[in-house]
């Protein structure tokens, strides 16, 4: 993508996100945080990773965000530690993806089917969930 399209494209997610105040109801939280993983993978991939790094991190400290998008995220920031070779970062959020998956698959497995379908199977191996 151009440097003008991405900056379009940030510009939305970033208006998403101040449109859908995520502290109003479960909703706008899930609007909050589908804009908030879009606009870390196109951080990434303009490599802005330190700006992706600091936005995964802030939602995850949303307690209104959804237990799926909380585990999207952090399997997005596993990614992105792995890229800024920052191991015992990426050990310590590998570990709290695993918990959190796991917790999914006993409390709701329809959400760990939709973690599993969302995942690339590269992605899903490297977080030690991959089934095949």
């Amino acid at each position: 993508s151009t440097r003008k399209e991405s900056s379009a494209a940030s510009d939305v997610y970033k208006r998403q996100m101040e449109f859908f105040p995520v502290n109003e109801n479960a909703t706008n939280a899930a609007y909050h945080a589908k804009a908030s993983l879009q606009l870390s993978r196109l951080f990434i991939g303009d490599g802005r990773l330190n700006d992706a790094k600091m936005l995964l991190e802030s939602l995850l400290q949303e307690a209104r965000v959804d237990q799926v998008y909380q585990a999207l995220a952090l399997a997005q920031l596993c990614q992105l530690l792995g890229k800024l070779e920052r191991a015992e970062e990426f050990a310590n959020a590998r570990r709290e993806f695993q918990t959190m998956y796991s917790e999914l698959g006993t409390n709701n497995p329809e959400a760990e089917r939709l973690i599993d379908q969302t995942l690339p199977a590269e992605m899903r191996l490297t977080l030690g969930i991959d089934d095949s």
